[in-house]
């Protein structure tokens, strides 16, 4: 039981991943939809030939794994989002602090130049 147990965990983290990334590549959320319901169709696949599911049974597994998939696509976009917006944050935080150092560094000319030649500095003057 325990086999069939972590197999199954395997091939369902396997498929998240390729389906989650597949996602990604994907606009509409229909498509994710589609996705995720061949993805438990799949995995339900994998069930049935180790199980012997019934037909209800199938049926249900399915709806349960499309669910599922759904949301950990979602959970997964939402957490690619944030970390994205985390390492903006980073970055700027990084060239305030350079900019802050610089500033201590450099005369008031050299920084006014410094900073119009500065893409990233073209909204933080301080």
């Amino acid at each position: 039981m325990k086999r069939i147990a972590l197999t199954f965990a395997y091939l369902l983290l396997g498929l998240c991943a390729v389906s989650a990334q597949n996602a990604r590549e994907e606009d509409s959320s229909a498509s994710v939809t589609q996705t995720a319901q061949s993805m438990a169709e799949q995995q339900a696949d994998h069930l049935d030939r180790k199980l012997n599911l019934t037909e209800r049974q199938r049926e249900k597994v399915i709806r349960m794994f499309t669910r599922f998939n759904e949301n950990f696509m979602e959970r997964r976009q939402q957490q690619i989002d944030s970390d994205q917006s985390d390492i903006r944050a980073m970055r700027q935080q990084q060239v305030a602090r350079k900019n802050r150092e610089l500033k201590r560094i450099l005369t008031v000319g050299q920084y006014e130049k410094y900073l119009e030649g500065m893409p990233e500095n073209n909204t933080n003057t301080n």
